[in-house]
């Protein structure tokens, strides 16, 4: 099978297919109707075939750096760049709708929740914009830079930031609710379900905090810092930590129900598909870990750190190495 540059990659019994980058694949790809939607460190935004991998169209945009993951909402696709700016284009031929410039880089992945476009900036500034034009609808500074990407639930939008805070601010306006602080950058993207928001920090812990009042409900910690945005399914809390282990927690009460080690850190965030927890980790693997038991199940060689999380659509995992490559693997 040829790639994006033409050279051809042999294919393992668990590949579907593989897609070829330049450099190096950082950010989470998005799988909305048979496209996959990806960012490269050469920054290129592809438009991919979900079942062939084969291109569909391509922007290039000005910088050198994308850490921020494609989200596509509607007929528009949004992603941010290492050139300062957020990107919207045409989910159908990468056409340009509107570009936004920020004060500094954006490592942030969009939210998009009723016709709002929300992010972070390396310049410290959360950014609401309008999702059809591109104009600032309100700023909230933090005075650090803000990498974690925003979650936006019931009216609210949770975002962590390098001033060791988690913010709670009113999507509308964006004036603050309220905010829990750590002793750590938090750089992941919250997950906020049944009333309470989860997230981790650089200070080790996982904190699972009320998003009516902002008080702690629970905190546990891990064997090291934590830059791996939780994923909650079935009443169990699933999150990286750099202690090279998979952690599942009890929703409610933050006792371990396991701890699955891997070979190397983990910066990718985990998801969860029918009984099976997949993420990545920093000694170039990706996991199938069963969810319930935290058995492992498979593991899947790449030549790069995966530092992106995987997503997972229609029994293909797709998930993004340092070695320039967009994997798509059976997940059985």
């Amino acid at each position: 099978m040829a790639t994006a540059s033409g050279r051809p990659v042999p294919l393992g019994s668990r590949e579907r297919w593989v897609f070829n980058t330049p450099s190096k694949v950082e950010s989470r790809a998005a799988v909305v109707g048979g496209t996959v939607y990806l960012g490269s460190d050469n920054n290129v935004i592809y438009a991919l075939n979900a079942a062939t991998g084969k291109p569909r169209w391509s922007y290039p945009a000005e910088g050198t750096m994308m850490l921020s993951g494609p989200v596509a909402s509607g007929s528009i696709v949004y992603v941010g760049s290492g050139d300062n700016n957020m990107y919207a284009l045409n989910a159908a031929d990468g056409k340009m709708r509107w570009i936004f410039t920020a004060r500094s880089y954006i490592n942030s992945n969009p939210a998009v929740a009723d016709g709002v476009v929300y992010f972070g900036g390396n310049d410290g500034i959360v950014y609401a914009l309008n999702a059809e034009t591109g104009k600032p609808i309100w700023k909230f500074p933090t005075k650090q830079p803000v990498d974690s990407s925003p979650a936006v639930a019931d009216g609210t939008v949770y975002i962590g930031s390098d001033t060791d805070k988690l913010y709670a601010l009113n999507a509308r306006t964006g004036h603050l609710r309220w905010s829990y602080p750590t002793h750590g950058a938090i750089k992941d993207t919250p997950a906020v379900v049944g009333g309470i928001v989860y997230f981790g920090s650089g200070d080790d812990y996982v904190y699972a905090v009320s998003t009516a009042t902002g008080h702690l409900v629970w905190k546990h910690q891990t064997g090291n810092w934590i830059d791996s945005s939780p994923a909650v399914a079935g009443g169990v809390v699933y999150i990286g930590s750099h202690d090279d282990q998979l952690w599942a927690f009890n929703a409610a009460n933050g006792s371990v129900l396991w701890a699955t080690a891997t070979r190397g850190g983990i910066d990718s965030s985990p998801v969860v598909a029918a009984g099976t927890v997949y993420v990545g980790s920093d000694d170039n693997d990706l996991y199938a870990i069963d969810a319930a038991s935290g058995t492992l199940r498979w593991t899947f060689a790449t030549k790069g750190q995966v530092y992106a999380g995987p997503v997972v659509a229609n029994g293909t995992v797709y998930a993004g190495s340092e070695d320039g490559n967009l994997y798509a693997v059976k997940t059985s």
